[in-house]
């Protein structure tokens, strides 16, 4: 039994390394998340659905020269390019 000034329990171990470690995974994670949700989030304001698209939009922002122009014209399928034509007339019936 401790007497009046003695500690009576005792301190939990510590670890410096664990500590740091948990911080920097932390942190990594939260960086990550928070520029993937930025950066994915822009590209679907934008309707930017390729690297392709986004190489491009990200060019003609900076103000440089477009590599390929044709960027839109992409060769669809004909279930995408019948999905593309119906929603087009639909929205032109006005």
């Amino acid at each position: 039994m401790p007497n009046m000034f003695q500690a009576n329990n005792q301190p939990q171990r510590f670890s410096y390394q664990s500590e740091a470690m948990s911080a920097f995974l932390f942190a990594t994670g939260m960086t990550t998340g928070v520029f993937s949700m930025a950066i994915f989030g822009s590209c679907w304001i934008f309707n930017i659905s390729t690297p392709k698209e986004f190489s491009s939009s990200l060019r003609s922002w900076m103000g440089l020269s477009d590599l390929s122009q044709d960027s839109g014209n992409d060769i669809l399928d004909e279930e995408s390019s019948n999905l593309i034509e119906q929603l087009t007339n639909s929205y032109n019936k006005d």
